[in-house]
């Protein structure tokens, strides 16, 4: 089980059909790990901030068939982690709905969530979730990487993305290849 190997920091499981239900597992698992962590360090009086930040750095879904059900337990997951650096969502089918969900749960924790990429290509997102998208990532102070390529986002969504980068101080890397943007939405990105 991944909760009784303690010291597991990264899952890549991209391209494995796991599912809904394995979504869920694996994202229960993963904060039951953290959770874990910090019970033991609590109950050992171990003063390490390092000891109690334990869990899944690094977590690779992209193309699992996560669904509704998958996609509820991950923003389960990044509402309540403090653990939290990579996630890879790619070609998960996800939709505007789904990204809100799990938008609200980053907004709802970003100042403990220490996210650093967010890998959302391949998937149905528009200028709708883009939105719901940097509301969330408004600000966020450890956001470096903010992968979006092959979605459906057009120039109002560049738009909305131009907007956070002025406050995403530490972003390196914005993906938004192969979308539907266009000289309008350039044009906003570059000012």
């Amino acid at each position: 089980k991944i909760v009784q190997h303690g010291s597991l920091e990264k899952l890549y499981l991209t391209g494995n059909r796991v599912g809904p239900d394995g979504v869920r597992a694996i994202a229960e698992a993963a904060l039951e790990l953290q959770l874990e962590k910090i019970h033991k360090v609590n109950i050992g009086c171990v003063n390490s901030l390092q000891a109690s930040r334990r869990g899944i750095k690094e977590l690779f879904l992209g193309g699992t068939g996560l669904g509704g059900v998958g996609c509820q337990a991950i923003a389960d997951l990044l509402g309540q982690s403090a653990t939290l650096q990579v996630l890879s969502l790619a070609n998960c089918d996800l939709d505007n709905d789904s990204l809100s969900v799990l938008a609200s749960s980053i907004k709802s924790n970003r100042e403990q969530l220490p996210l650093e990429s967010l890998q959302l290509s391949f998937n149905q997102i528009s200028c709708k979730g883009v939105e719901s998208l940097s509301n969330a990532i408004w600000g966020c102070r450890s956001l470096r990487e903010l992968l979006l390529d092959n979605n459906q986002i057009g120039d109002r969504g560049a738009g909305q993305i131009a907007a956070v980068l002025a406050s995403a101080n530490r972003l390196e890397t914005l993906n938004d290849g192969f979308n539907r943007i266009k000289a309008v939405g350039i044009k906003a990105m570059m000012k």
